[in-house]
């Protein structure tokens, strides 16, 4: 949301999950629309309230203004992929987790109004998951590796993100990660 939103020359507004805090915020920010993660639109000029049909609307209009197939406009915009997993907790209290988090990942911008929320640029877009897995299930899963990759594992291959520097070139970045209670 944050790069079409500053491609419309504004900016995304955050909010603690569920429908009335983000009503809530909508209200002290007077924001036109909000919504959540799952798809539920608010649309401020009609009531402060999740609304299925207004969502379809809007996406009805854009349909009209656009003058092209839905998969066509897709297509425009960047892919994103979430991955949701719940894991065992450490045995630790949960202010010591955020903070070695926060410590780790020194560079990140930190939002702590619903959980911990770790972000950086978008220059790594994909981010390659490692569990346990393959382990005895009395093992599995007990915890997860996360490395960030500026191109899909398969590059080489795809091309899906390969960036080719010429000497004297660099790249750098940074990613997201968000720890939930």
């Amino acid at each position: 949301m944050d790069d079409i939103a500053a491609e419309a020359g504004t900016r995304v507004i955050r909010a603690p999950v569920g429908e009335v805090n983000v009503a809530t915020r909508m209200r002290a920010e007077n924001a036109p629309i909000g919504g959540e993660g799952n798809g539920g639109v608010i649309l401020s000029e009609l009531h402060l309230g999740r609304d299925a049909p207004v969502g379809a609307a809007l996406m009805l209009q854009l349909l009209l203004e656009e003058s092209k197939p839905l998969s066509k406009i897709v297509a425009q915009y960047p892919r994103y992929i979430i991955f949701k997993d719940k894991l065992d907790r450490p045995n630790a209290p949960l202010d010591a987790v955020y903070e070695a988090l926060r410590k780790h990942f020194a560079d990140a911008e930190v939002d702590t109004q619903d959980g911990l929320r770790l972000t950086w640029d978008g220059s790594h877009s994909f981010v390659q998951v490692f569990s346990g897995d393959t382990l005895a299930p009395e093992r599995r899963r007990r915890g997860l590796a996360a490395e960030p990759m500026s191109c899909a594992a398969d590059a080489f291959n795809s091309g899906e993100g390969l960036a080719v520097l010429q000497p004297g070139d660099y790249r750098s970045g940074s990613w997201n990660l968000r720890a939930l209670t």
